[in-house]
């Protein structure tokens, strides 16, 4: 058993909520002692191999998309515990946030299962780990900040403050969270790597600026920035990740008096697409007397990508509005202006809303989609 899987004691008051059937309520994430048999049986023959230990993880979130971690004296932990006899995994993680009996405390749906081989983390038997969804309600994120008993990290610290095996695990969930699927581990790395596992996309992000999103709102004078929601025929959109910051925003620039026109442009130049002439702005986020214009466009043609001296390639991404809300925090988007960008996208463009899907990436050699 690896020294840093997470053990549970004392009790934790946290707020468990999520996007499934049951409102969000206040309710005390308990943390029982754990018991002395945490063994699942192996499948080979009694008494002649080691137990497998099975244990459960809640990757709990912030609508911020920050991670919710519990704090010991010694370490930074996720908060799991491990399976007692007789229990369910998903038995056991609802223990973990209250107990089964009460409405609204039971956890998502699963994320993730992870295969730790037996001896690599120098126990005698192999570790299996189920990571489920878990989300805090915006209402106790606040009385979070000041709880010396949790802390709450960016996934882009996750690598700091957590063992390498553990802020492996949490990644791939968060990606199987963000793209609506579950993920197979061996060892926190995923069996079979996705776009966002590749590239580590959320490793990278940033706390988003302050500012209000104004829609069909007319700027007084020009707008400093000018960013696209550049749909393709299947209703997703497109996001530029950088490898050499780990950031992924939507395609941006310089703005001007004509912010339709000028995103063709940007689109040109750092995207390296070309765009349809009928271009819609939607509104404008503000902060700090400063306008970003938010253009929705079609997308046309995909160029290739034309390498720069001393920079890797960005990569180029399909996905869906709401992923983009997800893996572009830092771009102040917020769910108003994305559900103002998929009505315009469907009542103008005629195209269809996309469903959750995992996120795709454009081959760098360009084409029609």
């Amino acid at each position: 058993m690896t020294p840093h899987v997470p053990h549970v004691t004392g009790t934790v008051p946290l707020t468990a909520a999520h996007s499934g059937p049951h409102p969000p309520l206040d309710t005390t994430l308990t943390t029982p002692p754990a018991p002395k048999d945490r063994s699942m049986p192996s499948c080979t023959t009694p008494g002649t191999a080691p137990a497998h230990w099975l244990q459960t993880v809640v990757l709990l979130t912030t609508p911020a998309g920050r991670v919710a971690l519990r704090a010991t004296s010694e370490r930074l932990e996720p908060f799991g515990t491990t399976v007692r006899d007789g229990e369910s995994p998903q038995d056991a993680a609802a223990r973990m946030l209250g107990g089964p009996a009460r409405p609204g405390t039971a956890p998502g749906r699963m994320l993730a299962l992870d295969w730790t081989a037996p001896g690599s983390q120098g126990a005698g038997g192999a570790e299996i780990t189920y990571v489920y969804e878990g989300e805090l309600s915006a209402a106790r994120c606040a009385d979070l900040e000041t709880d010396t008993a949790v802390r709450l990290v960016d996934p882009r610290d996750l690598d700091d403050a957590l063992p390498p095996a553990w802020s492996r695990r949490l990644l791939a969930a968060l990606h199987a969270r963000v793209e609506g699927t579950t993920t197979e581990l061996a060892d926190g790395r995923p069996c079979r790597p996705g776009v966002l596992d590749r590239h580590r996309v959320l490793a990278g992000r940033s706390a988003g600026t302050e500012g209000q999103w104004m829609p069909d709102y007319t700027w007084d004078g020009a707008t400093g920035r000018v960013r696209g929601w550049i749909f393709g025929p299947d209703g997703r959109v497109m996001l530029l990740h950088d490898p050499a910051t780990g950031r992924t925003d939507l395609p941006g620039g310089a703005g001007g008096d004509d912010p339709a026109m000028a995103l063709g442009a940007v689109a040109a130049t750092t995207a390296h697409v070309t765009l349809a002439p009928d271009r819609e702005v939607v509104g404008h986020h503000v902060s700090g007397g400063e306008a970003t214009a938010s253009v929705a466009a079609r997308l046309r043609i995909v160029g290739p990508l034309v390498p720069v001296p001393c920079a890797p390639l960005p990569v180029r991404l399909l996905a869906t509005p709401e992923q983009a809300l997800e893996l572009a925090p830092h771009a102040a988007l917020t769910r108003s202006e994305v559900e103002d960008v998929m009505h315009l996208a469907h009542s103008e463009f005629q195209l269809p809303v996309a469903d959750r899907r995992p996120v795709t990436e454009v081959p760098a050699t360009g084409g029609v989609l």
